[in-house]
């Protein structure tokens, strides 16, 4: 039984909680939030529903003292940064003018509330806990590969690419009815790639579909990607992200079980690639006949998808003329080269403009 703290008490990190209460396998569970909102109150439910030793913190999680201190303080077998300054969804699903720019400009333009929080953490989680597994939501994909040169990667992504290969393996597993044990699923590929498998929805272009790869054929898998039923408007789309970042953060924990999944984000990476996790360490899985450079290479151009032209290794990124030309009118402002490691000003340029959105 192990200990496991959690940032962020919304949505996401709420499921994630859950899920691994109701796997048993955790004897303490700490939720860290803003003080005076619902983080509280979640505590208490949640310790109600599992009867077992949830506690709540109540810190600016943008502060990296505070957050060292908290850790220092319960020393967790692992962490999950799950939070973030605005919700995803609370933009991709509002008929508003300013959420329909952000949507067609893409995910990268809205990293300036996806990354703050995470780059405090994982600054407090180093100064006190370096060995200890940190398994991180937000947009791994690309933050982590940002964080990488300074030392500051989490260990693990989670969702996006797991995401992937959860719902290929619901279609494989219907379409055999149930009666046969499915393939490993490798998936190369990332954010960029998962609404489409959501959503079952083909990309135009097979130049933007993911690659994935079923046990060891070198034929990449087809229709199978996109045979299951849209989940646009799913009242519970996080479930997906909590229920495929199971196998990972049990495999984390101390005396976890090996697994084999595909992860956003793994050792710092930019994209999405299979991995073993063993012992706690997490290690490329790639198909035999698929070399690194060509996989990173995918991962790279996909980005595009997401509005991002190029990243400098400073982690300043460039954006795309299709996203710039989304956000022109918009606020022009947000279509320049942007870091978000220095640039505090442009984050809440963003944040201000989403919260118009009403």
């Amino acid at each position: 039984m192990h200990s496991v703290m959690i940032f962020g008490v919304g949505d996401v990190g709420t499921r994630i909680a859950e899920g691994l209460l109701h796997r048993g396998l955790i004897h303490q569970l700490i939720l860290v939030d803003l003080p005076g909102g619902g983080g509280e109150a979640c505590a208490e439910m949640l310790a109600s529903c599992y009867l077992s030793d949830i506690r709540f913190e109540g810190i600016n999680a943008l502060n990296p003292a505070e957050v060292a201190q908290v850790v220092k303080d319960y020393n967790p077998d692992l962490i999950v940064q799950a939070a973030s300054l605005r919700s995803p969804f609370s933009v991709m699903m509002a008929d508003h003018p300013v959420a329909h720019a952000l949507h067609d400009a893409g995910m990268a333009v809205q990293l300036g509330y996806q990354f703050p929080i995470l780059h405090s953490v994982m600054q407090g989680v180093k100064a006190v806990a370096p060995e200890t597994p940190v398994a991180n939501v937000s947009y791994p994909d690309l933050t982590h590969s940002i964080l990488n040169p300074h030392g500051l990667a989490p260990t693990a992504g989670l969702a996006n690419t797991a995401i992937i290969k959860m719902r290929i393996e619901t279609n494989l597993l219907r379409k055999q009815k149930g009666s046969a044990q499915v393939p490993q699923v490798r998936v190369i590929g990332g954010h960029a790639h998962v609404y489409g498998v959501l959503f079952g929805e083909k990309p135009k272009n097979t130049a933007d579909e993911p690659w994935v790869f079923l046990d060891d054929d070198e034929q990449r898998a087809g229709e199978i990607l996109y045979a299951g039923k849209n989940l646009l408007h799913c009242p519970n789309p996080n479930m997906t992200t909590a229920m495929a970042s199971m196998p990972v953060l049990e495999a984390l924990l101390p005396g976890g079980n090996d697994c084999l999944t595909s992860m956003p984000g793994p050792l710092g990476m930019l994209g999405g690639y299979p991995v073993k996790i063993s012992n706690q360490k997490v290690e490329l899985d790639l198909p035999k006949h698929i070399n690194l450079s060509d996989a990173l290479g995918m991962n790279v151009s996909s980005m595009a998808i997401d509005g991002i032209e190029s990243v400098d290794n400073d982690g300043t990124i460039y954006y795309t003329q299709k996203a710039k030309d989304a956000m022109a009118s918009i606020e022009p402002r947000l279509t320049e080269p942007y870091n978000p490691i220095t640039d505090q000003a442009r984050t809440q340029i963003l944040l201000d403009l989403v919260d118009s959105i009403k």
